[in-house]
């Protein structure tokens, strides 16, 4: 292991990183000599693909954190105005959930769309990941972000970039998004614009609730309602991800209307605190036992 390179890319790393909490983070372990930990957070870049970005919270390239971030919204402004050439006229949707820094790199994304000259169709409050994707169709957005680690564990959280068409972003876009990004320049020399600001130039554009409401007549002007359903008996949990009240309310709408939610477990929480793997496919998760069915 060559721990000179290593800790001149550390500390190279640390002195760009905008957030003090992960260079505090570096510099301990430059202090440490933590030589394996720094390898590992120094050996890649997280990899952007047609998933986007996702891995664990923390200081460096393989890590997410708001430099990594910053960097990857600089490069997907910069492909964005090279493929979309009205994309200033149309912007880019942001939305999060309530993980862990989310509201940070949903904030930081933002910020750095608004520099690039990019509208940024701003979610307030944490939302679920097909609302974003919907509004960017119902808004006719060059693109939407979606800062989320979807069914990971607490310390995970992720970038998803969706086209204009609604979709998840597929060749070459990916690859081409992937390039950019590793053209940008160090995350503290990342242009951005203060919330006040954008706003200011009507480059931050927060969004109101008739885009949920929107959302829900979209779903359900999908469904189909046999007989019976009046008497149907449901038991949901949102498993302290943030698609609690937009489920209950689409189902009753829906013409459900027992619908029962896993009280403790129905409120956005980054922490999990009570499911390790917030993943209805994974053993364990679904242990907690269902409250009594609504009347």
């Amino acid at each position: 292991m060559d721990t000179t390179g290593l800790k001149e890319r550390a500390e190279a790393w640390r002195q760009a990183d905008p957030d003090p909490s992960t260079a505090a983070e570096l510099a301990a372990l430059l202090a440490k000599a933590d030589w394996a930990e720094l390898e590992d957070r120094f050996s890649q870049d997280l990899e952007f693909g047609t998933a986007g970005l996702r891995g664990v919270l923390g200081a460096g390239p393989n890590r997410m954190n708001r430099a990594v971030i910053r960097r990857t919204t600089a490069g997907l402004a910069r492909y964005l105005k090279e493929q979309v050439p009205d994309v200033a006229t149309r912007g880019v949707v942001v939305g999060r959930d309530a993980r862990n820094l989310s509201a940070e790199l949903a904030e930081d994304t933002a910020a750095v769309l608004a520099a690039e000259g990019i509208p940024a169709h701003v979610f307030p409050e944490p939302v679920p990941t097909p609302l974003v994707a919907f509004a960017a169709l119902h808004l006719n957005a060059a693109a939407a972000v979606m800062v989320t680690a979807s069914h990971n564990p607490p310390e995970y959280n992720g970038y998803k970039v969706y086209w204009g068409n609604g979709a998840q972003i597929i060749p070459p876009h990916d690859t081409g998004i992937a390039s950019a990004i590793a053209r940008v320049e160090p995350a503290n020399r990342v242009p951005l614009l203060t919330p006040a600001d954008a706003r200011a130039k009507g480059l931050w554009r927060d969004l109101p609730a008739a885009i949920g409401d929107a959302y829900v007549r979209a779903i359900l002007g999908l469904r189909v309602v046999g007989k019976g359903s009046e008497s149907l008996s449901i038991v949901y949990t949102a498993m302290h991800g943030v698609g609690g009240d937009w489920a209950v309310r689409a189902l009753r709408e829906a013409g459900f209307p027992r619908v029962t939610p896993v009280a403790e477990q129905q409120q956005p929480d980054g922490r999990f605190p009570t499911v390790r793997f917030p993943n209805p496919e994974e053993p364990g998760a679904m242990d907690r036992p269902p409250p009594p069915p609504s009347a």
